[in-house]
């Protein structure tokens, strides 16, 4: 007898461990939104936590979708951006854009 409860015990262990529902969380998707910066923002955003940045990364975003835009900084300091499906690109209202990546000036 002993043995059968224990066996049920261990089954029903088992069971719940992989049944659907048990407690471990389903994936939920993580907002962005709070590191989204306006695009008419974005300059004064690089200048201030940018300034020893050679090259950036930006992910630039609507309502329909996304584009990765690669930045260079050029001699005199300003930007210069181009999208990475072709063409130039440039900070646009109702737009927002993520810094995904900075690579830095070397500075020893």
């Amino acid at each position: 007898m002993k043995l059968i409860c224990s066996s049920i015990l261990m089954f029903a262990s088992v069971a719940t461990a992989f049944s659907p529902s048990s407690s471990v969380p389903a994936f939920s998707r993580i907002s962005t939104q709070r590191s989204m910066i306006p695009d008419g923002d974005i300059m004064n955003h690089l200048a201030q936590h940018a300034a020893d940045a050679v090259n950036v990364v930006l992910q630039n975003c609507d309502d329909e979708g996304c584009i990765l835009v690669d930045g260079v900084k050029t001699g005199d300091g300003s930007w210069m951006f181009e999208n990475r499906m072709g063409g130039d690109w440039e900070p646009t209202a109702g737009r927002s854009s993520n810094v995904v990546m900075m690579a830095m000036e070397d500075t020893e």
